[in-house]
């Protein structure tokens, strides 16, 4: 039993480190583009921030949130006649056309790295290490994962660091002694307020995973043909989108009720992360086995 269990380790440990191997790989060649953006965007965010004059940002918000039947309410000193100055609107401008710009230049590189990595000149030196076609998506699958993780709590920080002067402790203190009265109201319908957050966050990666294994089959997909691959990525992502809208009207998804919203709030997010789950294996298992038997790297 010691034998087994020690040789079962040791097999996994090779798998982890070979997978580990290439996620360095991909890290240092997305890095070279994604790293320099992300911290333009930080230091954009703290100049922004430090931007504001210290008695402007006290003017613009007095952090008292509340919490009513139509909604929360900020209580605020600000009026038209505040004035935020010319470069401190620029900035807040700038930071925020580039963060959206930010988003899709790491949705492009992923997508640009898979194909450079796994079907163009570098496939050559890739595929030639010792690692089976499954640890080579993996390694690229958990490093894309990686970097929209990254991405997210950049942008979040950058935010964060644009209100840097402003009272941001009274305004957290504020929301989270509203949260009680939040989580009153929503009693009322029966919704609990901590399971319908963590459902949305793992709905929310639940789809994040499904986008990385889909740009893994659309270009597998396309390395089938000779010709037109261009077209034929148009055409699988149609299909696929067809084909996924179809099989969900089959899920038997729950109506939403006044007083039974939170059942149907559990059993749609959870089908619907099943859902995705099982279409990210799908796309997974079929670019797998499209790159083990039909990869023709000419």
């Amino acid at each position: 039993d010691n034998s087994c269990s020690m040789l079962l380790n040791g097999f996994t440990g090779e798998i982890i480190n070979k997978i580990g191997k290439v996620m360095k790989y991909e890290f240092k060649h997305s890095a070279r583009l994604l790293l320099p953006l992300y911290g333009v965007l930080l230091v954009l965010g703290l100049f922004t921030g430090l931007s504001f004059d210290k008695n402007m940002a006290a003017e613009m918000i007095n952090p008292t949130v509340n919490y009513n039947a139509d909604g929360f309410n900020i209580s605020t000193n600000y009026n038209s006649e505040t004035e935020t100055g010319l470069l401190t609107g620029l900035l807040i401008f700038a930071c925020t056309v580039l963060a959206s710009v930010i988003v899709v230049i790491t949705i492009v590189t992923l997508v640009r790295r898979f194909k450079q990595s796994m079907l163009e000149e570098e496939a050559y030196l890739n595929l030639s290490l010792p690692c089976t076609m499954g640890e080579q998506l993996w390694g690229r699958y958990i490093m894309d994962f990686l970097w929209l993780i990254c991405c997210t709590l950049v942008i979040f920080c950058s935010f964060m660091l644009c209100f840097i002067r402003f009272d941001l402790a009274g305004i957290f203190r504020e929301l989270k002694e509203s949260v009680p009265e939040i989580k009153v109201e929503l009693a009322k319908h029966n919704v609990s307020f901590a399971k319908t957050v963590t459902l949305s966050v793992f709905c929310t990666v639940s789809f994040s995973m499904l986008g990385i294994s889909l740009i893994f089959a659309i270009n597998a997909v396309s390395h089938l043909f000779s010709n037109q691959k261009g077209f034929f990525k148009i055409l699988s992502f149609i299909v696929y989108c067809f084909i996924y809208s179809k099989a969900m009207k089959l899920l038997p998804f729950m109506d939403a009720s006044e007083y039974n919203i939170q059942p149907m709030i559990t059993q749609n997010c959870l089908l619907l992360i099943a859902y995705n789950i099982l279409w990210t294996a799908l796309l997974f298992a079929g670019t797998q086995y499209i790159f083990t038997k039909k990869l023709n790297l000419e």
